[in-house]
């Protein structure tokens, strides 16, 4: 079975090297745990991406395993959707539901990746890595009822790829993402899908090839004002890439593929994480696995003032591994403040065989263009009932942060966690 965290774990321009090592004081912020997650018929079992939220501050979700036990792949289910309800006056705690649990037959099964949210429509759009009609994973959308109407959407078979294990993104009515192998390289695609009346109909918008070139995508897209699409690869005879793919023009069917960034060496990092976050002005960030102090990075790329040629490079932040946390793999939110929120799955103590259990931080921007961003450190993992390994992304709500931790707690489960900055 394709493990997206497991896997994720591990046109040369110049760059501005900016090594900023400015860390605050380790910070004492409480977490409170929301949900505990264990396997069984009605619960879930080891978080499989992020949190979503909707405009209410419903949060959304999903497991590996857990749910349907007559799953072929798990004896502990084939993974669920769930929600996540705020509390109301008068309540005790988060009220969970399973929106769907998947039976790992033509429905999908295992689902991997951040959710996608459209609350207009009331829909949720997710991947499974595994189940659909030959295996090879799915597209899915589920209504927001109780629980929820799960439609397949898209099987993938080969060799438009399998196992579209990142989940997607809508962009004016198409859904995007990539699969992680099924190729004839074995190392997947870059693909849209655009609803053509009561089905949607499939385009490969990119093959990747051999890993010396640009190796694999495991990245959910973003996009730019323009309507260009960002992602990164990962591969094993380079640092990794980040690539833009421009839509064609008017009358055009063929998206343009470009390498914007190729990751050399421990100086500017290898590894880059399946995420990126685009500001307003275009500029992309990201995290590295391995950075310039070997334990991963957080970067900023930003993009040529006169809209061609090579793209800047700025090193926002080094992770030591110490209390700062280190292997950074999730994407990151912003405050209105510009301060950047992130997870690291290792790092903030000794613990969870004296690796660290990692962290929660923070970024605060210099007050000044040249000067350093601010890593704090919110909340360490011990890997006891508080979790281990916030691999995926933060969610910010009404000043709060949400994640999930991929284990800890009893059952080694992972749990829903809440943290104030």
């Amino acid at each position: 079975m394709f493990k997206l965290k497991k896997t994720l774990s591990r046109l040369t321009s110049p760059f501005a090297l900016i090594l900023l090592v400015a860390v605050a004081p380790f910070a004492v912020t409480q977490e409170t745990i929301i949900h505990h997650f264990f396997a069984g018929a009605n619960n879930g079992s080891l978080p499989g991406g992020g949190l979503a939220v909707d405009g209410n501050g419903t949060l959304y979700g999903v497991t590996e395993e857990g749910g349907d036990i007559s799953c072929p792949y798990h004896t502990r289910g084939c993974g669920i959707v769930y929600r996540l309800t705020p509390p109301v006056e008068g309540s005790s705690g988060w009220n969970f539901t399973i929106l769907y649990s998947f039976t790992g037959l033509s429905d999908g099964g295992v689902p991997l990746g951040n959710l996608f949210v459209d609350s207009a429509a009331g829909v949720l759009y997710g991947t499974t890595d595994l189940g659909g009609n030959a295996n090879g994973g799915v597209v899915y959308s589920l209504t927001l009822g109780n629980p929820g109407t799960e439609t397949v959407l898209y099987n993938f078979q080969g060799p438009e790829g399998s196992g579209p294990a990142a989940g997607v993104t809508l962009h004016n009515g198409a859904l995007y993402g990539t699969t992680a192998n099924g190729t004839p390289q074995h190392l997947g695609s870059l693909y849209r899908l655009v609803p053509t009346g009561s089905a949607w109909q499939e385009q490969t918008l990119y093959i990747f090839g051999d890993e010396s070139s640009n190796g694999q995508s495991l990245s959910t897209p973003v996009f730019d004002s323009s309507g260009n699409l960002y992602g990164t690869t990962v591969g094993d005879l380079n640092g990794g890439t980040v690539y833009k793919a421009s839509p064609p023009s008017a009358g055009g069917t063929t998206w343009t593929f470009s390498t914007i960034y190729v990751f050399k060496n421990s100086a500017d990092g290898t590894g880059p994480g399946p995420y990126l976050n685009i500001d307003a002005s275009g500029a992309l960030y990201g995290s590295v696995g391995e950075g310039p102090d070997g334990h991963g990075a957080v970067f900023k790329l930003t993009p040529p003032s006169s809209g061609t040629g090579p793209w800047t490079y700025s090193l926002l932040y080094s992770f030591t591994d110490g209390q700062d946390g280190g292997g950074p793999n999730s994407g990151f939110v912003f405050d209105s403040q510009g301060n950047l929120y992130g997870t690291t799955a290792e790092g903030g103590n000794s613990l969870c065989s004296g690796v660290g259990c990692g962290v929660v931080f923070e970024l605060t921007p210099p007050s000044s263009p040249d000067g350093a961003w601010t890593e704090k450190t919110l909340y360490a993992f011990t890997g006891n009932s508080d979790g281990a390994q916030p691999e995926y992304n933060l969610a910010l709500q009404g000043g709060n942060l949400y994640g999930v931790t991929s284990f800890g707690d009893l059952n080694n489960s992972g749990i829903a966690f809440q943290v104030k900055p």
